[in-house]
């Protein structure tokens, strides 16, 4: 009976805990975090926070560049671009944007 009555307030405790975590402290960190660049004097790079371990790509008016984690370059010029698929998932906290290129034959 004792153990029931643990598991029933401890439940919702714990719910309303992660609630609290994944909507009021992770937002409130992130926005913490972004004011403080944004208040720096110094110019950041947007790509500073990638982790170059998994590779980079980089555009430019003339093509795509996709290096990999390993070093292997590889690239696409938009004049063989003939489709581009974009679509974003939710992870919760942060966004996968992922990008499909069809390539002309």
């Amino acid at each position: 009976m004792i153990a029931i009555s643990i598991a029933v307030v401890a439940g919702p405790v714990l719910l309303l805990v992660s609630v609290f975590i994944d909507r009021v402290l992770i937002p409130f960190q992130a926005r913490r975090s972004v004011e403080k660049i944004l208040k720096s004097k110094v110019k950041h790079d947007p790509r500073a926070l990638e982790n170059p371990k998994y590779g980079s790509v980089v555009g430019d008016a003339d093509c795509l560049r996709i290096r990999s984690g390993k070093g292997d370059p590889s690239e696409l010029r938009w004049s063989e671009v003939e489709e581009v698929h974009a679509f974003k998932k939710d992870l919760f906290t942060t966004d996968l944007v992922c990008l499909a290129f069809k390539q002309a034959t």
